[in-house]
């Protein structure tokens, strides 16, 4: 049990510095601002709905693992967009929302 905790807490990491290290790149790009984040975050939402579908058929610790590192990633992939001054105040907010829905799914699942 205590590896599988590891693992999670590594996967996860690993993310966090990946993501964070290729962000600030980006949101000095006037063209990553220009992509609608909800088009710029297929990948990673397309990953979290497979693991969400995953978990729901079989609430296993593997599943739910996989579901909070993808929660993780979703989350880390949005973040970036909070600095983009070309987002109207709906955007911004509709970003928030999203981000905010998505942190409380991480703190809500225990494995």
């Amino acid at each position: 049990m205590n590896k599988r905790i590891a693992f999670l807490a590594f996967i996860i990491l690993s993310l966090t510095v990946f993501i964070s290290c290729r962000d600030n790149e980006l949101v000095n790009d006037p063209a990553f601002c220009s992509t609608a984040w909800t088009v710029a975050v297929e990948s990673e939402a397309a990953d979290l709905s497979l693991a969400e579908q995953a978990y729901a058929s079989d609430p296993n610790f593997e599943n739910c693992a996989a579901y909070k590192v993808a929660l993780h990633a979703y989350v880390n992939a949005l973040k970036p967009y909070r600095d983009c001054t070309a987002f109207s105040s709906q955007q911004r907010a509709e970003l928030e929302a999203e981000i905010a829905k998505a942190e409380t799914g991480i703190d809500d699942i225990e494995c």
